[in-house]
């Protein structure tokens, strides 16, 4: 799957309501994992994100 920076740029965060700081580290462990497992970073932060959203929706 190839995502663009364009794509990764339009990823819509909303910084007044910030996840606590458990969670931000978790993205960031997350974001390292999948960079290790041969993702670029720009699909790392596409997938991370687009869960993370999916789950704010939910909750």
């Amino acid at each position: 799957m190839e995502i663009s920076i364009e794509d990764v740029m339009n990823i819509e965060i909303d910084i007044e309501n910030l996840p606590p700081i458990a969670v931000q580290k978790n993205i960031v462990e997350d974001i390292e994992r999948l960079i290790s497992e041969g993702k670029s970073q720009a699909e790392a932060l596409h997938f991370v994100f687009a869960y993370y959203k999916m789950g704010n929706k939910v909750n």
